[in-house]
């Protein structure tokens, strides 16, 4: 079958061929078919489902995208470019068809009709489940809001928090970009506003933020430059405060953590001596078949015992490490943002006057503008193609899927097209046959008169 998307449903969710095999569809299936009645059992049904990816389109997408990468006059923006664009086309065509198949041991006696029943019902099964009550067609919309940033917001606020919030700017376009590229076919479509890719889209937005927000106004920012030196200083002073309580509760959350994997530590070792302790003595050998003792001795008992013991928990201390490590992290990070801010704090406190203060502000002016511009039209940009891409993928009519013909039809058709392709060039040698000889008898009338 030919899926509705690559890779992904309408909504974004991410797509996996075992989705067709989940416990929900497979047992609708089995009872719809009543395949009880035939002795099949439902774990043998279960397990003779298959579904694999496959695809049509693979050998297509690699000559076409070698004939653009063999083009010697590309620059390196343009062959990164295409490469991206190959590697999603790739990553697409893979993700686009799946075969159901349904195989069963030659004891059980299914009737091809019912077998072929099964196969049809599991994608109609389970498109009904994942559209009426997963919501997979429920599209992420365009946001409402015309503007990402307003230009009189920036006015009012003061230099610190202009920066901050043209810095959110940059995060939300960055988060909507995301968004926009999880629907398939979305990096193919350009913004009819500036004809401009998501990925143009991204270069430029990656170029401003580079060279405008952290190369020009986040300098002058760390200068110190305000309108109001006590609001900022008071603003400042309850973004420290906030940090820090942030940082205690994830150093606290990292500490709590770090004693549980002592105490969990603590209690396996226990635990082993205390197994193979009971093993040594004989107490524990009561829930050890006597068999495995004979055939293989106590040595290896021993030895499988231990294994349990060192192998029991490991899921959960792993879980219990990285949760610790989140927090860890997270800490470090709100960290360098405190240092960054105290920083700044010190600054305005100083009173120092800076040189040419005037021009500072008025190109940290000049180039929010500038910035607000830009990230409102990369804004309206996505928004286009994010439309776009919905509308697409409603067109295939509230269906996530199409059925492909399986191999022996295809094979009927091909089989089909020669035999016709023979009667017509037989047909055309016995009529070019007859015109010949009607042909020479005409010549021969008219040269015996």
């Amino acid at each position: 079958m030919n899926l509705g998307s690559a890779g992904t449903y309408p909504n974004g969710l991410t797509f996996s061929p075992n989705d067709l095999r989940s416990p929900a569809i497979l047992q609708r299936v089995y009872a719809r078919a009543e395949l009880d009645d035939y002795g099949l059992s439902y774990r043998d049904f279960a397990a003779a489902i298959s579904v694999t990816p496959t695809s049509e389109t693979y050998e297509g997408v690699i000559e076409r995208y070698r004939s653009r990468l063999g083009q010697t006059n590309l620059t390196f923006a343009e062959r990164q470019q295409i490469e991206e664009e190959f590697a999603n086309s790739l990553r697409a065509s893979l993700a686009t068809g799946a075969v159901v198949q349904f195989n069963l041991p030659a004891r059980h006696n299914i009737p091809p009709a019912v077998g072929r029943m099964v196969v049809t019902s599991i994608p109609d099964v389970w498109a009904d489940i994942f559209i009426n009550q997963l919501g997979v067609l429920d599209l992420p919309v365009p946001g409402a809001r015309t503007n990402l940033i307003s230009s009189d917001l920036l006015t009012e606020l003061d230099y610190p928090a202009a920066f901050d919030a043209l810095k959110t700017a940059f995060e939300t376009l960055y988060a909507r970009i995301d968004l926009a590229r999880s629907i398939s076919g979305s990096h193919s479509l350009s913004s009819p506003l500036t004809d401009r890719t998501l990925y143009d889209i991204e270069r430029d937005l990656h170029n401003l933020e580079r060279f405008s927000l952290t190369h020009v106004l986040e300098p002058l920012t760390a200068l110190g430059i305000n309108r109001s030196p006590e609001l900022t200083q008071a603003s400042y002073q309850f973004q420290l405060e906030e940090l820090g309580r942030q940082i205690r509760l994830a150093n606290e959350n990292a500490a709590i953590l770090d004693r549980a994997l002592s105490t969990s530590d603590t209690l396996l070792v226990r635990g082993a001596d205390r197994r193979l302790s009971d093993v040594s003595s004989g107490e524990g050998m009561a829930s050890i078949p006597a068999t495995i003792v004979q055939q293989f001795g106590p040595e290896l008992v021993d030895r499988l015992v231990s294994m349990s013991v060192e192998n029991a928990g490991v899921d959960f201390r792993e879980s219990l490490i990285q949760a610790k490590l989140e927090y860890e992290q997270r800490a470090l990070v709100l960290g360098v943002e405190r240092e960054r801010i105290a920083h700044r704090l010190a600054l305005i406190s100083e009173g120092r006057e800076l040189v040419n203060e005037s021009r500072l502000e008025e190109i940290f002016v000049t180039e929010a503008d500038r910035l607000v511009e830009a990230l409102n039209s990369d804004w309206d940009d996505v928004q286009a193609i994010l439309a776009q891409a919905n509308l697409e993928r409603l067109a295939h009519d509230k269906q996530l899927f199409q059925p492909l013909p399986t191999p022996d039809a295809v094979g009927r058709t091909a089989e089909f097209i020669s035999r016709t392709t023979l009667l017509a060039w037989i047909a055309a040698g016995f009529a070019g046959l007859l015109l010949g000889m009607f042909a020479f008898m005409i010549r021969a009338l008219l040269s015996n008169p």
